[in-house]
């Protein structure tokens, strides 16, 4: 994977350090981003900072635009201008003297001129000892350094007067406040994108104003090699005491909490067992929680996604030397690669979890892994596992954490089938010695019997052979007339409209619901026949998106087939990939995944080569499974597989292929990689691809990924003008019952709401309902929050009644699943309108602003939200003077947050009715 890392010449950049400038009247220090001009701080945005920071750093060299926007915006789609207007902002915030040292140079770039002190960034840390108060935090004394001896900057401290123990991680200088700050950033990307988590360490709060500066973070346990030094009775350590289903239990965590930040596009870069933390589990005697830490050395695959995440890119924008990012990491962890120069990648982190699950399993955490190594694993398969892990080329390694991770949890199921195969293996060795034996006694007898056996036994298999081949060609034809029939009679016949009971068109539902029940009836004694049509309606079902009647079909089939096949027969393997597909559509991930394991197992990857058909739906299943999961890299290399078996198949039909590419865009575009999903989906509305022969749902298919990456990239006019063409195609088609026209109808409705069409939205929303209502089921989540958003319409529309009693209705559903806080703070506004302001408070009190902080994906600006309800909760209650205060103090701050229009206007009126009351 190619570094996302800007370079500007290998030589120019010192990545382990920072520095101070000091140039005109201008002073610029690199590791605090503290600008003085004249003496006085200067505040200034921070792309003219990293600017500046950048020309500092090439003093007296000339840098093209070029050099510029791909350091400063990391090769983002830019403009000229957008460079232009750094440099002006950054000339203004120079003054005079300092602006005068930027020099343009015509038609190339810029340079920065003059004398320039600099200076290194070495503060040095405040003396750190036993027994010492933190610096800046006076109210926790230090109890004990952690992690490396020679380093001292972890500490382990403890609350004077509550006792609570908590980590920090001090910095004396530029390159350690840098590996903080990227630290920071990245747990609060974690914490955006996954929510609360108890398997990555918590960051408390963080200090980069003053040295020495430090994260705070919770304390979570013990580091994973000083847990398992502690002796224990059972074992010299805690470690080599555990069982091989212990040591599993243990590894197997830190796997999926890698898969979960790789998901996310998070690199850890530095897996090592001294970055594992293991705590007793509260209320669980003998069970371990642990967690991930120190994400100092990480690095985010897309950072674009920081900024709509609205996350600081403190640690994460400094141009570095791609062989010293690379690098980073500890030595004996870092994949072969990766010390030849290459950059970090997934699987570099996974060739590290290999490396510390050989540890693990040999129960010694600094045992590297050297020839030899498989003599300290007993268990074959484990073998395989570590071997997989950690392949030299990346290219033949695990593709996803997750795929360790599962193949470690069927251990079992594994296991079991290898003694199968060996019994059977054993059994006809036993049966090729006993021939032997017999051969040695009676050698002339053993000849002439064994010449009369083969004659009688090549006579009848070659009779069995021709006998089998006309049943079963008999079989195949009374099948194929079987089906005929049932095609013409019960599938074309029940489309007819002179026999539909009913003048109206038929949709295509109808007629596949009424040939499923059909086939029910028609082919209740012949099994196999039956589970063939019910295959071929759930891949139908599939193609539509109606996803339950898919799941429904395929496990009809999966029930016929078992009493009838053996367990590794194609046809139950295909059953078994649709199933998946379809509850990971339905967004059963969980029920997906365990399908798809049992699919898995049954079906060696030699197969997948030899029949390139049954290796189409695998890949298929399995980057369906991983988006539903959340696993996006492993979600994109399914596909890319995916796109390859096609291509290999001779009998792929263009759909095929528009198909592949289409789940390959959607993949990317969910993992982040907006700009080569954007090039693959214009390939996919153009020639040889069109409406006519891939179909229309696929076709708008493809336009509403297209809508999603406008969405995704801010452009709400050119996503509005596709969602409006997918949700006119899908309706002419009679689809308004899918998945696709549900969430087209649902994108629109938000674009709709921006530009305060709140009837348009509250129909598009409705829409959305009935679409989700009829394909996952009224309880759904997706329901529930259309439902939710109704009322949000409702409220901007003024219908406040409509609102409160649907926001009461849905509350129950969310708090059930401690995600009330969004409708509780709607719900209090609703009851604000209708003057009922002690029930708004009591919801008002119990809101929880970090909770409501992760529905914003724009401006956060919950907290001024809350108190200006709150404050006309006290207007109604007669606190008048509290109540007006409250809301003239949140209202400039959510105009300045950029809160919605309608939310302001209404805070406004109420102001001037308050000011005109007096």
């Amino acid at each position: 994977m190619p570094s996302n890392l800007p370079v500007i010449g290998p030589a120019r950049v010192e990545p382990d350090a920072s520095f101070r400038y000091r140039f005109a009247n201008v002073e610029f220090d690199e590791s605090s981003g503290l600008l003085r001009v004249a003496g006085q701080a200067v505040p200034i945005e921070p792309r003219p900072l990293r600017l500046l920071s950048e020309l500092l750093r090439h003093a007296d060299e000339v840098l093209t635009r070029e050099e510029l926007l791909e350091a400063v915006w990391e090769g983002g789609d830019t403009y000229d201008h957008v460079l232009n207007s750094a440099v002006s902002r950054l000339r203004q915030a120079l003054g005079e003297a300092g602006a005068a040292c930027i020099v343009t140079v015509p038609r190339v770039g810029y340079r920065l001129t003059g004398p320039v002190h600099k200076l290194r960034t070495t503060t040095p840390m405040q003396t750190l000892v036993v027994g010492a108060t933190v610096p800046g935090r006076e109210n926790y004394r230090l109890e004990r350094a952690l992690g490396e001896p020679a380093r001292n900057d972890v500490w382990l401290a403890r609350h004077i007067k509550l006792g609570q123990l908590a980590v920090f991680k001090f910095a004396d200088d530029g390159a350690r406040l840098l590996a903080l700050k990227r630290e920071y950033a990245l747990y609060r990307v974690l914490r955006r994108e996954l929510g609360p988590r108890d398997d990555f360490a918590q960051v408390l709060d963080a200090n980069f104003q003053f040295a020495p500066y430090f994260l705070e973070c919770e304390f979570g346990g013990l580091s994973l090699l000083e847990w398992a030094d502690q002796p224990t009775a059972a074992g010299p350590n805690r470690l080599q005491a555990l069982t091989t289903t212990e040591r599993l239990g243990l590894f197997v965590p830190i796997c999926r909490a890698v898969a979960a930040a790789h998901s996310v596009g998070v690199l850890h870069k530095d897996l090592k067992p001294g970055n594992v933390l293991v705590d007793q589990r509260a209320g669980e005697p003998g069970g371990l929680q642990v967690r991930l830490t120190d994400f100092g050395s990480g690095r985010l695959s897309d950072r674009s996604r920081l900024e709509q995440l609205q996350v600081t890119a403190d640690g994460l924008t400094q141009t570095q030397d791609a062989l010293h990012d690379s690098r980073s990491g500890t030595l004996m962890y870092l994949a072969p690669e990766v010390l030849a120069g290459q950059s970090a990648s997934t699987r570099s982190d996974i060739y590290a979890l290999g490396l510390i699950l050989y540890q693990i399993m040999a129960g010694d955490l600094r045992r590297p892994l050297a020839t030899g190594w498989e003599r300290d694993i007993d268990d074959e398969l484990l073998r395989l596992d570590i071997r997989a892990a950690t392949e030299g080329r990346p290219e033949e390694r695990l593709a996803a954490a997750s795929e360790l991770a599962d193949l470690l949890e069927a251990l079992d199921a594994r296991r079991a089938s290898l003694v199968a195969q060996a019994r059977l293996e054993q059994e006809a060795q036993q049966s090729r010695d006993e021939l032997q034996r017999r051969r040695a006694r009676r050698p002339w007898l053993a000849t002439l019997a064994l010449a009369v056996v083969v004659g009688l036994a090549s006579s009848l298999w070659f009779g069995l052979q021709a006998q089998r081949a006309r049943d079963l060609a008999l079989a195949e034809a009374e099948r194929a007339r079987s089906i005929n029939e049932f095609l013409d009679k019960d599938v074309l016949q029940s489309a007819d409209l002179s026999r539909a009971g009913n003048v109206s068109a038929v949709t295509m539902s109808e007629v596949l619901q009424r040939a499923g029940e059909r086939a029910r009836l028609r082919f209740k004694s012949q099994p196999l026949t039956e589970s063939a049509i019910l295959l071929q309606l759930g891949r139908v079902y599939l193609h539509m998106e109606v996803q339950a009647q898919a799941a429904d079909a395929f496990r009809r089939a999966i029930d016929l087939l078992l009493p009838q096949v053996r367990a590794d027969d194609l046809r139950l393997a295909m059953a078994r990939y649709g199933l998946a597909q379809a509850l990971a559509a339905y967004y059963d991930a969980a029920g997906a995944q365990q399908v798809l394991q049992l699919a898995v197992s049954q079906v060696p990857p030699a197969r997948l080569q030899a029949e390139p058909e049954l290796a189409i739906h695998a890949w298929r299943a399995q980057s369906d499974v991983a988006a539903a999961r959340g696993e996006y890299p492993a979600a994109v290399e399914h596909a890319r597989r995916l796109v390859a078996a096609v291509d290999a198949w001779p009998a792929a039909e263009p759909a095929d292929r528009h198909d592949a590419r289409q789940r390959l865009a959607e993949a990317l575009l969910l993992n982040g990689q907006i700009e080569e999903s954007q090039a693959l989906l214009a390939t996919l509305t153009t020639a040889p691809y069109s409406a006519a022969n891939v179909g229309q749902l696929t076709y708008a298919r493809a336009m509403l990924t297209q809508a999603r990456l406008h969405f995704e990239k801010s452009q709400p006019a050119q996503a509005r003008g596709l969602l409006e063409q997918v949700v006119q195609t899908l309706r002419a088609i009679h689809s308004e019952r899918s998945v696709p026209y549900a969430h087209a109808s649902y994108l629109l409705s938000e674009l709709q709401f921006a530009d305060q069409q709140f009837d348009q939205a509250r129909q598009s929303l409705l829409a959305a309902r009935q679409a989700f209502e009829s394909t996952l089921g009224a309880l759904h989540g997706y329901v529930m929050s259309v439902r939710a958003n109704v009322a949000v319409v409702d409220l901007a529309r003024g219908d406040t009644a409509a609102a409160a009693a649907e926001l009461q209705a849905v509350q129950p559903w969310f708090a059930q699943r401690k995600k009330a806080d969004g409708v509780n703070f709607h719900l209090a506004v609703a009851y604000n309108d209708l003057r009922r302001p002690q029930e708004a408070l009591q919801l008002l009190d119990a809101l929880d602003l970090k909770q409501l902080s992760w529905l914003s994906w724009g401006t956060d600006d919950w907290k001024w939200r809350v108190q200006a309800e709150r404050g006309r909760a006290y207007v109604a209650t007669g606190r008048v003077a509290e109540g007006r205060r409250l809301i003239d103090t949140a209202l400039p701050e959510m105009q300045r947050l950029g809160s919605a229009d309608w939310v302001v206007r209404r805070l406004k009126r109420q102001s001037h009715e308050l000011r005109a009351g007096g």
